[in-house]
């Protein structure tokens, strides 16, 4: 007599593996794991609306030229904006009643662009600028301030105001996340010349910013166009060590230059704070696929070990099935630990894919993996569960007559330990007038101990090292989780306990029972 039918053992690995509960629900576990995306972008808010600009000016024929470009914070352009621009005496200031010697008017067209000249041959002045989007009042946001005008050399642009560079809102794979927009014309208001870009992380904004060379910065690209976005990604931690983390760096800000292809300087810009192009955080990630992508996976996970006990072994053990197999030279023991193993290795294999399908989305969404402690703490539960189900399941083989009886049972105790345990706390604590106490809130979370589907949520405290209050406004704040008694070592018990008695029940049953 065999003691173990390894033969039998591979084919109901397949039989488990190829059976329809278990595809069925491992699809939508997996499916589960993509609505992790539908989740990201419901909490992403949209790109702003709220219109901006920039302008820059030169001299040519006697006249001075106005460019200007109006755009949202999301750089879409926006058209039918008017500018207009009031020149005044040098020097002159808003203490006193402003004389304007000329001005100049525009509206923007498709392109969110517009230029208009004013008739002046002098060396400096001072001026005004005031412009307004569609549908806004004549002068959006008030005048703007007294900027000093001075004649550029032939051929030179140069910018209206204090930045040629602005922070933009973009949408990357459901992440709300930020480009740098550069406006700089060329000479006369041209195309740029190819101005090469380039851009470093300073630490320190309080200090006089200095040109670099080219040499000591990262490029970004080349500016072809008097209006382009770009995407710097500014590491975790400056390519000199000096500095230290720049997450560390309240007011680092991010350092811009626009050079010639002969390496000349034409520009540098500071406006912009470095903090707006760190990339994505994994952690972020690790703390979505934990927070949303698991629960799914916790709410399946004990399904699919029912239906697919129930598949494998309780039909045949209750339609008589099994009788015919035991004719054969093999041990009831031997053939019970056959199928389980098989059942067993099957789930696991459904959760293994369905933790890989969400590892990769939370890859491909924030640049890294789920952290392995946090990877761990998902994937240990999910056995738990699995394997303490499967038991349960297989042990009610062998305590009832009738394949309804069991799936009926099995599909109970499914309900009782996921929807129903919302409600039987609620009912111990109003039985016993404990509700909204500090004491109730220590028996809800030892309760949590007794329930192999909160055992998720017992390894998301033990993680977080934080046990959040339930009750409202009498919370007196996050407990770690150690003074519930919540340790990894009363934890690894607790998941031991969950898989392996169900387990020893089912055994003594085969053993004893039949």
């Amino acid at each position: 007599m065999k003691l173990f039918p390894w033969h039998g053992f591979l084919y109901e690995l397949r039989r488990g593996l190829m059976s329809i509960p278990l595809l069925v629900l491992t699809a939508l576990i997996i499916l589960a794991a993509f609505s992790i995306l539908a989740e990201i972008a419901s909490t992403q808010p949209a790109p702003s609306t709220f219109p901006e600009e920039s302008g820059a000016y030169f001299f040519t024929d006697g006249e001075y030229h106005f460019e200007f470009y109006a755009y949202t914070q999301s750089d879409v352009p926006i058209s039918g904006a008017v500018f207009t621009v009031n020149i005044y005496p040098p020097n002159e200031t808003q203490t006193v009643p402003l004389t304007s010697l000329a001005n100049g008017t525009g509206s923007t067209g498709s392109s969110g662009m517009v230029e208009f000249a004013v008739p002046l041959n002098g060396t400096n002045y001072t001026a005004i600028m005031q412009w307004s989007p569609p549908n806004a009042p004549l002068g959006f946001g008030g005048p703007g301030p007294l900027l000093s005008v001075f004649r550029p050399p032939p051929g030179v642009t140069s910018v209206f105001g204090s930045s040629w560079t602005a922070t933009i809102q973009t949408t990357h794979r459901f992440l709300l996340s930020y480009n740098l927009l550069i406006y700089y014309p060329g000479p006369n208001g041209t195309a740029p010349p190819n101005y090469q870009v380039y851009w470093a992380a300073s630490p320190n904004e309080s200090l006089p910013a200095s040109p670099l060379p080219e040499g000591s910065m990262h490029r970004l690209g080349s500016l072809n166009s008097p209006a382009e976005a770009f995407s710097p990604v500014v590491p975790a931690y400056p390519v000199s060590t000096t500095y230290g983390p720049f997450q560390e760096q309240s007011n680092g800000y991010l350092q811009v230059e626009l050079f010639t292809t002969t390496g000349h300087l034409v520009a540098m810009d500071t406006n912009q704070s470095v903090s707006n192009f760190f990339p994505p955080l994994p952690e972020a990630g690790t703390r979505e696929a934990l927070a949303f992508g698991g629960i799914f996976m916790v709410y399946l996970a004990p399904l699919m070990a029912i239906l697919a006990t129930y598949s494998v072994y309780g039909r045949d053990r209750l339609t008589g099935v099994l009788e015919g197999v035991l004719a054969r030279p093999v041990s009831r023991l031997g053939l019970a630990t056959s199928r389980y193993l098989a059942v067993i290795l099957a789930l696991c294999i459904a959760v293994s894919l369905a933790m890989a399908c969400l590892d990769g989305l939370v890859y491909w969404v924030y640049g890294g993996f789920v952290s392995l402690y946090g990877a761990l703490t998902l994937f240990s539960s999910l056995l738990v569960e699995v394997g303490a189900f499967a038991g349960v399941t297989f042990l009610l083989s062998h305590t009832f007559r009738s394949a309804g009886g069991l799936v009926g049972i099995s599909l109970g105790l499914f309900a009782l330990l996921t929807v129903g345990w919302l409600i039987i706390p609620l009912l111990i604590g109003g039985v016993t007038g404990t509700l909204f106490t500090p004491g109730y809130e220590t028996a809800m979370v030892h309760l949590d101990f007794l329930n192999p589907v909160q055992f998720y949520t017992l390894a998301q405290y033990q993680y977080f090292a934080s046990v959040p209050s339930n009750f409202g406004l009498f919370s007196m704040g996050p407990t770690h989780p150690s003074a519930y008694g919540i340790t990894l070592g009363t934890l690894i018990a607790t998941g031991l306990a969950w898989t392996v008695l169900p387990l020893v029940g089912f055994f003594y049953s085969v053993r004893h029972w039949d």
